[in-house]
């Protein structure tokens, strides 16, 4: 927990109104002290120091996992762009064939029609005659 400067502030104002101006100086000569104290045996004890040594074996293994997290995603970014260029290259490349594909073949078909010619056109005789009907001869409507 950090106490900010205004909380600080405000409870030295209280301590102030309510101790006094003797008793809160006597109280922060203890307060002091017991910080000293404190302060000592977090250094001298075994445990603490321990506790402190596997904290910063985590962080330095931490740190190690987290570089090596971002080499691998730089090097799957660079692979990335390198396929994407490729597929795009092959693309272009496929699209291309493919356009010279249809204007052969294009080619090829009006080397055709024009190698052959109009098609004969087909000479049917009237329906009537295929059918083998007689020819009806209608008079023309009057005119009222």
């Amino acid at each position: 927990m950090v106490l900010a400067f205004f909380e600080i502030l405000l409870v030295l104002i209280i301590g102030l109104v309510i101790l006094g101006p003797e008793r809160l100086r006597d109280l922060g000569r203890q307060t002091g002290r017991l910080m000293a104290r404190w302060l000592a045996w977090q250094q001298q004890s075994p445990e603490l120091q321990m506790m402190q040594q596997v904290r910063r074996e985590f962080e330095e293994e931490i740190v190690s996992l987290r570089d090596e997290l971002v080499r691998a995603k730089n090097q799957l970014n660079a692979e990335m762009r390198l396929l994407d260029s490729q597929v795009s290259e092959t693309t272009r490349t496929v699209n291309e064939a493919f356009k010279q594909n249809e204007l052969a073949d294009l080619e090829r078909l009006k080397t055709e029609v024009q190698t052959i010619g109009q098609p004969p056109a087909l000479a049917l005789p009237p329906i009537h005659q295929r059918l083998h009907l007689p020819r009806l001869h209608l008079p023309h409507p009057r005119q009222p």
